[in-house]
């Protein structure tokens, strides 16, 4: 570009008289983003009295990116005083007026276009973006879909055989939907999502490698593919933005079922371990977004300044642009801590959001997906703000729990900061003081995982559980119970982090303790499983679960004899308790005591996890005589205990009439048939025995 320039340049100096030569240069500097010169440039021809309304046009563009807006409408109004059927020009003043919050007159612009060439998408897409601001919803979704012609439209439209879904039955079918613009707009409309999925269809999403593994989790999607990847078979498809107009989405109507998107336990785990405790408000940071589509949404790091010595917040960076990170300096000066470089997509930036209190972000991906994840989140907007924050307000439709702050004048970011330092006092003094608050929102998320949880839905447990923790990161039940869904799936290692988290809330929390060892038993590291139990023991002497949870820590370690200790005083505290009683039992055969052992052997049918009882409704036989009738007798447990334990069924026989022996499976019935010999009758789990 620089020698195309110099060519440029010496054009314009050798024909000061071409429109062309300087239309050439100014275009160079535009594309250069030199938008001054290229400004310069377009006066310096106008002063030759070289007044085209391409040099108006032009001129326009480049006043229009220093948003110097009125200077550019002015601009534009004089290049269609020279070009009256020129609907571009229209459009490029619906831009302007927009950027001066002035829908309703860009509307008025764009129509203008429209009437000169209906088909100018341009216009069509300036209306959109009018109308969706105001909330002329109806009208703006259909506008929007013109998009797809517009030129340097971000995304490329794609080409399948298989239909565009146009809202019609969905049972039975596979539908693709597929992301496109930025990652905030596919976090925004994720929403629709489980809507499909209520519907019927099969959700297939594809979208770009860092959203995979957190839109995977969104309730309703069957599948996640990203961009590049095969796509499996489906019968239609739709592009993610253009789901609200399907859906004929009205502002009374939006989706707001949140959250919509979850951290996974293993990121959620992993990420919850790098936070230590602390009394302070944890408040996210993001400063910067990409340079394209618009700069002016960057709020330059040291504007931040003003809130450096905010007292009981600690302040942590959610800046994933490595370019637009701030300087070591500043961080440090800011006390900015910062966890970046160990994001790997967005799975993990969510389990980051999740361990927040507060989130304050521009406008960006990031502010969506933290929304998205019903996380409390305030949205730092530029004088000229998107189409999606409306016009005005300090709320939005889209997510309830989102406060805005806007410039007041393009440019003035301080005056923002003015706001939120003082917002962001009174929100701390407010945080402290509800820490320990449970909503009903929060106590019905977590009565329902733990209610799943106890009824064996472990799987099902899981997003409730973790709404409960994003709606209060203070609640140690929901870490802890969350550990026991990892626990219960053999996720040993993210259990522990869930109750290192619970317990850095409450460390006096017994029962945690005692989750906490019996992970650590489930990795065989039966050390810190004692000390955990011990732990559980010193806060609550009486919990029979850890003193029986010790017991068969010790029995593993091989110290039988406090084992038997710790059984018995788990028995002695509740006589009832039948789990104590089998692993003392246990205890007692493995060391000989056959007559003890087998009598508190029987305790396997009540037992946590117990022996499944069969024949419930007939008597059992206490070994008296049983001359002349017939008795059964059932295998249970595996097939080892089966053959072990035959050997007793010729001296039953010996006191009964007739033995029948029901074994667990048909390829045992040949073998024990022979071994047997006509000392029982043998009969398989699940045919019809004879009456007995």
């Amino acid at each position: 570009m620089n020698s195309s320039l110099e060519t440029y340049i010496r054009d314009v100096s050798r024909n000061p008289d071409s429109i062309d030569a300087y239309l050439r240069l100014g275009h160079a500097f535009h594309e250069m983003e030199r938008y001054a010169d290229a400004v310069s440039i377009y006066n310096q021809a106008l002063a030759q009295r070289l007044s085209t309304g391409a040099l108006y046009h032009n001129r326009g563009n480049a006043l229009l990116e220093l948003g110097r807006w009125e200077e550019a409408i002015a601009s534009y109004r004089e290049a269609l005083c020279r070009m009256p059927t020129f609907a571009e020009g229209y459009v490029t003043i619906a831009t302007a007026l927009q950027s001066l919050r002035k829908p309703y007159e860009a509307m008025a612009s764009c129509h203008r276009a429209l009437t000169l060439d209906p088909d100018c998408a341009e216009a069509h897409w300036n209306l959109a973006l009018a109308l969706l601001q105001v909330g002329e919803f109806a009208q703006g979704w259909q506008e929007f879909e013109w998009r797809w012609k517009k030129r340097g439209f971000t995304t490329k439209p794609r080409t399948f055989l298989q239909p565009l879904w146009d809202g019609g039955p969905l049972e039975n079918r596979t539908i693709l939907i597929y992301a496109e613009q930025g990652f905030g707009d596919t976090f925004q409309f994720a929403r629709y999502l489980p809507l499909l999925a209520a519907q019927g269809g099969t959700v297939i999403v594809e979208c770009p490698e860092p959203q995979k593994t957190v839109l995977a989790g969104v309730p309703g999607v069957y599948s996640c593919v990203a961009a590049g990847e095969p796509l499996p078979d489906f019968d239609c498809q739709l592009p993610v933005m253009s789901l609200p107009a399907v859906f004929q989405t009205r502002l009374e109507t939006i989706p707001l079922n949140f959250p919509y998107i979850f951290p996974s336990l293993d990121a959620l785990s992993s990420w919850n371990v790098k936070f230590t405790a602390t009394d302070t408000v944890r408040v996210g940071l993001v400063w910067a977004g990409r340079k394209k589509p618009d700069p002016n949404r960057t709020c330059p790091f040291e504007n931040f300044a003003l809130l450096s010595d905010m007292p009981g917040v600690t302040f942590y960076s959610l800046q994933l642009d490595n370019e637009m990170s701030a300087s070591g300096e500043a961080r440090h000066g800011f006390g900015l801590v910062d966890h970046t470089a160990e994001i790997r997509d967005f799975s993990d930036t969510a389990a980051l959001i999740a361990n927040l209190d507060l989130v304050l972000s521009i406008d960006t991906g990031v502010a969506h997906l933290a929304g998205a994840l019903g996380k409390e989140t305030w949205v730092l907007l530029p004088y000229a703000a998107d189409w999606r924050w409306m016009l005005d307000r300090d709320d939005s439709p889209w997510y309830p729990d989102m406060r805005l702050f806007r410039q007041e004048q393009a440019g003035d970011w301080q005056g923002v900061m003015v706001s939120l330092r003082a917002a962001l006092i009174a929100r701390v003094t407010k945080f402290l003081a509800e820490r320990d608050l449970r909503s009903p929102a929060l106590e019905a998320a977590y009565s329902d995982g733990l209610s799943l949880l106890q009824t064996g839905r472990v799987d099902e447990a899981e997003k409730p559980l973790v709404r409960a923790l994003l709606l209060n990161r203070h609640i140690p039940e929901a870490f802890n119970a969350l550990g026991v869904v990892c626990r219960e799936k053999g996720r040993h290692r993210e259990a522990r982090g869930f109750f290192y988290s619970a317990l850095a809330c409450d460390p006096e929390y017994a029962d945690c303790h005692i989750n906490l060892g019996n992970a650590f038993f489930g990795e065989d590291r039966l050390d810190e499983a004692e000390q955990a139990y011990r732990k559980a023991l010193q806060l609550c002497p009486v919990d029979v679960r850890a003193h029986q949870n010790l017991g068969v820590v010790l029995q593993a370690l091989g110290r039988l004899s406090e084992a038997e200790d710790s059984f018995r005083t788990a028995l002695k505290i509740d006589p009832g308790y039948t789990t104590a009683r089998w692993n003392l039992a246990v205890l007692y055969l493995m060391t000989g005591n056959f007559a003890e052992g087998f009598q508190k052997f029987e305790a396997r049918f009540s037992k946590n996890e117990p022996v499944p009882v069969r024949h419930a409704d007939l008597p059992l036989w206490d070994g008296c005589s049983f001359s002349g009738r017939t008795l059964l007798v059932h295998a249970e447990q595996g097939f080892g205990d089966t053959f072990q334990f035959m050997r007793y069924l010729p001296l039953v026989a010996e006191r009964c009439g007739k033995v029948i022996f029901e074994c667990q499976h048909e390829s045992l019935r040949d073998l024990l048939t022979a071994s047997l010999r006509g000392t029982a009758f043998v009969y398989v789990r699940g045919e019809t025995l004879p009456e007995v």
